[in-house]
């Protein structure tokens, strides 16, 4: 087993939720993290 595995399922045991529902709330967490780098690029002038 994975050290990603482990972590899932022990967010699985912790919030009640499905390894389905941990994941998306993965995913959603990481795309607002990758828009926020991106548009503090844009602001300070950085090329993407």
């Amino acid at each position: 087993m994975s050290f990603a595995d482990i972590m899932v399922k022990e967010e699985m045991e912790l919030s009640g939720k499905s390894r389905d529902e941990v994941r998306a709330q993965m995913k959603q967490n990481l795309d607002v993290m990758r828009d926020a780098v991106i548009k503090g690029r844009q602001v300070m002038g950085l090329k993407v």
